[in-house]
């Protein structure tokens, strides 16, 4: 009983709601749809780019016209030092043997497309260039790990580097402090209160640089552990195997 609609202004004048992706009704639609079992007969369907409002956008699947294929989706997963890294990737193949550029596959599902009913069984064609690109992924991931554990690596490395110029220069302020308290104890004017003021202070001063090279080199132990750490989680995550998941088949064509 509710109106929709992908323009906020309008769903804002006319009281309907917006249409948003992962969230209400979108957000329903995607559970529903991922929810559904695609494991049975692949179906056909039939693409018509003449009805895409999308004019801009569709030339390469416009090309593809008089001809059929066949298309599988599947989700790539490889765990990364940060988070499960996953893409969805495509395979597509044409009934001559042509592998379909997979950023021309993903167009096809902003065309309009009937169902033609169940298909016959897919060539093997399909399988190779599903890991083939599987393979790529991978090796893709896991170059952006290591370019990843560099810069974090040279980041944290900065980070210590500065921590000890900051400390470095507050010693050195606290070294002429001491060192001009010294030579303020030794004049001969002063008294012996004055004087066991002045070494006290001196003492404290002294006790105070010590704490800031503790703590100097406390932040560079700190350091080197979160790159041992850092290191750790790579090899582990390099134990653990990339996974693939076909979620569907398609029969296509193009009209």
């Amino acid at each position: 009983g509710r109106t929709y609609t992908t323009k906020w202004p309008q769903a804002d004048e006319q009281n309907w709601q917006f249409f948003r992706i992962n969230d209400g009704l979108c957000a329903e639609m995607i559970e529903r749809a991922k929810a559904r079992d695609h494991t049975g007969l692949p179906h056909a369907l039939v693409f018509r780019p003449s009805l895409s409002p999308y004019e801009g956008q569709v030339g390469a699947i416009r090309d593809l016209a008089g001809q059929a294929g066949w298309l599988r989706v599947f989700k790539a997963t490889m765990p990364t030092p940060e988070a499960i890294r996953e893409e969805l990737l495509i395979a597509c193949i044409t009934d001559n043997g042509r592998t379909v550029p997979s950023d021309v596959a993903d167009q096809l599902f902003i065309v309009p497309a009937e169902d033609a009913g169940c298909a016959a069984d897919q060539p093997p064609k399909l399988n190779a260039i599903e890991e083939e690109q599987f393979g790529e992924f991978s090796a893709r991931v896991l170059s952006e790990n290591e370019e990843w554990i560099d810069a974090e690596s040279d980041r944290l490395d900065r980070y210590a580097a500065d921590i000890e110029i900051e400390i470095d220069a507050q010693i050195k302020d606290l070294e002429e402090e001491a060192k001009e308290l010294r030579k303020q104890s030794r004049a001969a004017t002063l008294s012996m209160v004055d004087k066991l003021a002045l070494k006290r202070k001196i003492k404290r001063l002294e006790g105070d640089i010590d704490e800031l090279k503790m703590t100097k080199f406390q932040k560079r132990k700190e350091a080197r552990q979160k790159v041992e750490d850092m290191l750790d989680d790579f090899a582990a995550a390099l134990n653990l195997k990339p996974e693939i998941k076909p979620l569907f088949t398609l029969r296509w064509s193009v009209e």
